[in-house]
């Protein structure tokens, strides 16, 4: 006999959508990426300049640059994650090499070589990687309380089994009004009716093995466009624009395997297995302006302050579903037609803050202290009103952070030790499941110069804990029923650049 709802006759449906709050997120935080050298001072850079990679945070350290110079980064990235649900870990692990960052500052030097007003005018052009998306993730349980089919079932209520039956001359998916996953599990035989009301295709007590198999691919970098001047030595202000471009891959893949001891329905047939495969794939640029200045009261102090404009990003969207399932009387395979989307995301302003002193031919500290609200971030789309329920959920479920961080350098002649370190706190509100996934940053490096080049070598190690369900089963009081993954992600970057002065 198939499975009939009793307690989740009182479960509320979440509404599945491939532009939800997390998607804003991923697309507004960012952490120090671009040179060795910014990178192994833990990117505390906004009162120090004098690094391309300062760039994409306070513009007026261009002005620093007393000389032209041509720099690249390539790096390699290694990150790991364990995932765990009720103390069953599953680890993984993936590499790759790339450039985080080319740039090329030019400078204009006073040409009575004053060292009073306008000492010298920079322009600098070049790239800075604000975020890496490269990421495969692996849980797996056995389940014995609900199935994907549950979320299933209840995400067909309220549509009649015609409307989501695909025939000769109706495509239910572009001509009905029923969720798509809903339509793919009726199509697929993974749910049925029973008086009336949708059911998965398991008896009742029947269990399943879960996996949930996460990738992700792309990166977020910025190309940036500045311009600073030196005004005595003494203050440096300047302005960057910044034209990000944003690429992103994820296919999430929940597989179940029935227990070999759950019975045949009361039909004879008997549910084997389902593979639910979400493929998302998103392209966009965005535009930002940043405005910043640093003031030197005396030779060894140095203040600065920048202010960063919301990004405003346009996005295009590909998605795809397909289930696949297998009982014994056969199997089937269903697809949606390839969605098309666009829309946009507005990250939140941001505000920074930073103190940097140093100690003559010994070496320097800095501190900088950064302001995001991400209550602010905002979809928008041709339809105005389309994305207010997504808007609503951003201010309920995300708050304003102050993100720290410090960076030294201790100089031994042409020779230099960097070390690091950054706090990011949760963007999530305290009611929210990642409440607590700070983010600590810990970095370190070397670097050599002299007046024709130079070389560094950094490396920052970022680490960071946060949870997630296998789909959305939320009764009245708010609660997830699914598979809950708690999982412990590790990253570690290897940076080298190569500096040429001129």
């Amino acid at each position: 006999m198939k499975r009939i709802f009793v307690v989740f006759m009182f479960l509320v449906p979440f509404v599945l959508s491939s532009q939800i709050p997390a998607d804003a997120l991923r697309y507004s935080q960012t952490y120090p990426s671009g040179s060795a050298r910014f990178v192994g001072m833990g990117g505390a850079f906004g009162a120090l300049g004098g690094d391309f990679g300062a760039l994409s945070y306070n513009p007026a350290g261009l002005g620093v640059f007393r000389t032209s110079e041509l720099s690249f980064t390539p790096v390699f990235f290694n990150r790991s994650d364990e995932s765990k649900i009720q103390s069953v870990a599953t680890s993984n692990s993936r590499t790759r090499f790339g450039f985080d960052n080319i740039g090329l500052v030019t400078t204009f030097r006073n040409y009575k070589g004053d060292e009073k007003g306008f000492v010298s005018i920079n322009l600098g052009f070049g790239y800075n990687k604000l975020a890496d998306f490269y990421m495969e993730s692996i849980a797996n349980t056995a389940n014995t309380s609900n199935s994907i089919m549950d979320f299933f079932a209840i995400r067909a209520r309220g549509n009649t089994w015609q409307s989501m039956t695909a025939g000769t001359d109706y495509n239910p998916y572009l001509n009905g009004n029923a969720p798509w996953e809903a339509i793919l599990a009726w199509n697929s035989f993974v749910i049925d009716t029973l008086g009336g009301v949708y059911v998965p295709l398991l008896n009742e007590g029947d269990g399943v093995n879960q996996e949930n198999t996460i990738l992700t691919n792309g990166s977020m970098g910025e190309y940036v466009i500045s311009f600073a001047a030196n005004y005595s030595n003494t203050l440096y202000f300047g302005a960057t624009l910044g034209v990000q471009n944003i690429f992103y891959k994820q296919s999430v893949n929940l597989a179940e395997r029935a227990f070999a001891s759950n019975p045949p329905m009361s039909n004879g047939d008997l549910f084997r297995s389902l593979n639910y495969l979400q493929t998302y794939e998103v392209d966009g640029t965005g535009y930002n302006f940043k405005v910043g200045a640093i003031y030197r009261p005396i030779p060894s102090l140095r203040i600065g302050f920048a202010a960063h404009t919301p990004t405003y990003i346009h996005l295009n969207e590909v998605y795809t579903a397909s289930i696949r399932s297998t009982f014994n009387w056969g199997n089937k395979d269903v697809s949606t037609p390839i969605n098309r989307f666009d829309y946009s995301i507005d990250s939140p302003f941001k505000l920074i803050g930073s103190l940097a002193y140093t100690f003559t031919n010994k070496g320097l500290v800095s501190f900088d202290v950064e302001r995001v609200d991400y209550s602010l971030m905002k979809f928008s789309a041709d339809d105005v009103g389309l994305f207010s329920q997504q808007n609503q959920s951003i201010k309920d479920e995300f708050r304003a952070v102050q993100n720290f961080r410090v960076g030294g350098e201790y100089w031994l002649g042409n020779i230099a030790l960097r070390g690091g370190y950054g706090f990011y706190g949760s963007p999530y509100n305290s009611n929210q499941l990642n409440a607590n996934s700070s983010i600590s940053i810990v970095s370190g490096g070397v670097g050599y110069r002299n007046s024709d080049l130079f070389i560094d070598f950094g490396y920052q190690y970022l680490a960071f804990n946060d949870n997630y369900h296998f789909y959305n089963l939320v009764n009245l009081q708010g609660n997830n029923l699914s598979p809950k993954v708690e999982r412990s992600i590790s990253q570690s970057k290897f940076f080298m650049t190569l500096g040429f002065k001129f």
